[in-house]
């Protein structure tokens, strides 16, 4: 019987870790940890794709203006045409309001904008976690780059 639960215990979090989990389930879920285990595995298979963006790639942290720039943290990497843009929000347990869901909405960013460099204008940027795209202009609105995930990390090969 003790074998038969913890092995009905770990499927969730083996799906978690091996297959494609819809990111709102896991944020919806988050206490139980499987959402960590989503983001490791994403990122570790992005960098296990592209270990040169990781070693060897250019960093260049990214301005970011607005009411609330002071809580992102938004930076590049780039390495032989392939880029890699972080955004991560820091100090923003306020901005949930009375949600028990650890993601900001949208709305709650107002105006906070990331600036990206000029390579990167008129891209089409992919995000790692949910696979959503987003067309970059010159700035990107934080409300839509964090819209469906805590935190975002969006490739592009130019």
């Amino acid at each position: 019987l003790g074998r038969d639960m913890l092995a009905a215990g770990a499927a969730p979090r083996l799906a978690a870790m091996e297959g494609e989990v819809a990111p709102a389930n896991l944020i919806e879920q988050w206490r139980n940890g499987y959402i960590k285990q989503y983001l490791i595995r994403k990122t570790l298979g992005l960098r296990s794709a592209n270990p040169a963006l990781f070693s060897r790639g250019n960093y260049q942290p990214l301005p970011v203006d607005g009411v609330h720039a002071e809580r992102v943290i938004a930076f590049t990497r780039q390495h032989e045409g392939y880029w890699l843009i972080a955004v991560m929000p820091r100090l923003a347990a306020n901005l949930l309001g009375e949600s028990d869901i650890p993601l900001v909405p949208p709305a709650h960013w107002e105006d906070t904008r990331i600036a990206l460099p000029s390579a990167l204008r008129n891209q089409r940027l992919v995000s790692v976690f949910s696979n959503r795209t987003h067309q970059a202009g010159a700035e990107l609105a934080v409300g839509d780059l964090l819209a469906n995930f805590p935190v975002n990390l969006f490739c592009v090969s130019i």
